[in-house]
């Protein structure tokens, strides 16, 4: 970021934290945290919730 750049941050609940550009209310960059599971197939897991299974 740029300090002499008026700058907002914001959060979701998506697990992101969008940039915005407050001179042309433009969002400039969105960062997402990395995924280390992403991808995973688990075939032998019991006791869990659903929730617990989509993320």
């Amino acid at each position: 970021m740029i300090q002499d750049e008026p700058t907002f941050l914001s959060g979701s609940q998506h697990e992101t934290i969008n940039c915005w550009d407050l001179a042309t209310g433009k969002c400039w960059t969105t960062l997402r945290p990395p995924c280390p599971y992403e991808g995973t197939i688990v075939n032998a897991a019991t006791e869990l919730m659903e929730a617990q299974m989509s993320t």
